[in-house]
């Protein structure tokens, strides 16, 4: 079981940041899709909503991460809106920030206005 409070304090939250920067960044780096490294994201997304919970610094670190995870992601199927949704998920559950929020809002909500 992940224990947030020794990730925050210990050494090795920077290193996991940085390897989670560079897995959700990785979105469309790569031609064919796959649904392998999108999964891998969704899991580091969950992992970074429970580390930043009521951690203001922790959270700011990890709003232009999960801000560019939410940007690459390919609506276009349905993995990419997963990330998309998960992604909206962990802003809300790190400290809020409104206009990572709003971003979010207007993703769900343009996708599923395209559909309609």
């Amino acid at each position: 079981m992940l224990k947030p409070d020794i990730m925050r304090s210990s050494i090795a939250w920077p290193a996991f940041v940085a390897v989670s920067s560079a897995a959700l960044r990785a979105g469309n780096a790569y031609p064919t899709f796959d649904a392998l490294l999108l999964r891998a994201q969704i899991k580091l997304l969950k992992t970074l909503a429970l580390l930043g919970a009521g951690n203001k610094a922790a959270s700011e670190n990890m709003y232009a991460v999960v801000g560019d995870a939410m940007r690459r992601a390919n609506t276009g199927h349905t993995i990419g809106n997963a990330i998309v949704y998960e992604c909206v998920r962990t802003i809300a559950a790190i400290f809020p920030n409104p206009a990572l929020l709003q971003s979010g809002a207007h993703r769900l909500l343009a996708q599923h206005v395209a559909l309609a």
